[in-house]
């Protein structure tokens, strides 16, 4: 639905529209004033470049800008008009929010996505999200992770 402009099929191998095109043409839509207003909130950290309407969150990613859904404890759905994709995680993260855990998935959506599409991200190395300590590690720690046992 989110993705086909509000149409979901309707069990007859016909589809119905749900949601009116432009409301969800008005959610992606960014403008100056949208902008501003998520740039100076306290989410730009975690979405820079990002944007909030519509109950959804924007943000830009290493094929294009994504829509979001965000839940606790890690659960989302990805939306990427660019790579035609969409990615559901069901989650229990120990945390109600997690920055790291966060990072990781978003990157491994957009990879994902981008590859179903063979293209190459945008940027060189890709897009990291400022703020965001790149080393942390899944137990919150910034030591390095142990080397796996050959056995």
């Amino acid at each position: 639905m989110l993705l086909d402009g509000g149409l979901v099929p309707d069990g007859t191998g016909a589809t119905r529209r749900v949601v009116p095109p432009q409301w969800l043409r008005q959610a992606w839509a960014v403008d100056a004033g949208t902008r501003a207003a998520f740039a100076a909130s306290p989410a730009e950290w975690a979405f820079p470049g990002g944007w909030y309407r519509h109950q959804f969150w924007f943000r830009p990613g290493d094929y294009g800008d994504v829509l979001l859904c965000l839940g606790i404890h890690g659960q989302m759905v990805h939306v990427s008009r660019r790579t035609n994709t969409v990615c559901v995680k069901f989650s229990t993260w120990p945390q109600a929010q997690n920055p790291a855990y966060l990072e990781d998935t978003l990157r491994a959506f957009d990879a994902a996505g981008g590859f179903l599409v063979g293209r190459e991200p945008k940027g060189p190395g890709g897009r990291r999200l400022a703020g965001v300590v790149s080393g942390l590690s899944r137990s919150g720690d910034t030591s390095p992770p142990p080397r796996p046992t050959v056995v």
